[in-house]
């Protein structure tokens, strides 16, 4: 199968099963010599640079094209400054939070996914996280799905400072893959609704926690 072609499927796979948007991909900045994009290998070394709609913030990508070792860099103050250093499977995206957060954004295959924090304003990467699918600006707090419910992640240490758990034994990823959701906040309330409709399962709820 042509990898244009693959790419271009994966990506409708991708989107309808993670239910995201907003993936930024970057703009190309080198090398110079790449006159089409589709000339370029999947293992070829490129530079892409990201930059906030809102604050101007930049960062960079440096490595494979598609699939390989790739470096996240920021220029601070005149300096290369390494954020991240990993393996991407998908090529380079991030989705921006604000004005001083962007996540690096990593998919392993559809559904599965994780995804990196660097926060702006502390220097600060967080670890790891599975799943994030929610960035509360105001207070720092990724949202992220778990088995059975919603962790609750602190960006400056990424410990989890909260989980809410569902009454359906119906694993979240069920949810996640099959389903579609909701998840907003309002007056310190956290309100999650979802619904799965398949052969199997015919399913409507909203939860409601305490969020403050």
């Amino acid at each position: 199968m042509n990898k244009y072609i693959f790419f271009f499927m994966f990506i409708i796979t991708f989107s309808i099963f993670s239910q995201e948007f907003e993936i930024d991909r970057g703009t190309l900045v080198g090398p110079e010599n790449i006159l089409n994009i589709n000339d370029i290998e999947w293992d070829e070394t490129v530079e892409i640079i990201f930059v906030n709609p809102i604050s101007r913030n930049e960062i960079y990508y440096t490595g494979a094209y598609y699939r390989g070792e790739g470096l996240f860099w920021i220029n601070l103050h005149g300096n290369e400054t390494e954020i991240l250093r990993t393996y991407l499977r998908y090529g380079p995206m991030i989705k921006w939070h604000g004005e001083n957060i962007v996540e690096i954004y990593i998919p392993t295959g559809s559904p599965n996914r994780h995804s990196y924090f660097y926060n702006y304003r502390y220097n600060i990467l967080s670890s790891s996280i599975n799943f994030p699918i929610y960035y509360d600006v105001a207070n720092d707090i990724i949202i992220a799905i778990e088995h059975w419910g919603l962790d609750l992640y602190s960006i400056k240490n990424t410990d989890i400072i909260r989980t809410f758990n569902f009454e359906e034994s119906i694993p979240v990823l069920y949810i996640f893959v099959f389903g579609n959701y909701e998840l907003r906040i309002e007056d310190n309330k956290l309100y999650f609704r979802f619904e799965i409709k398949t052969g199997d399962i015919d399913i409507e709820r909203e939860y409601i926690f305490d969020y403050n």
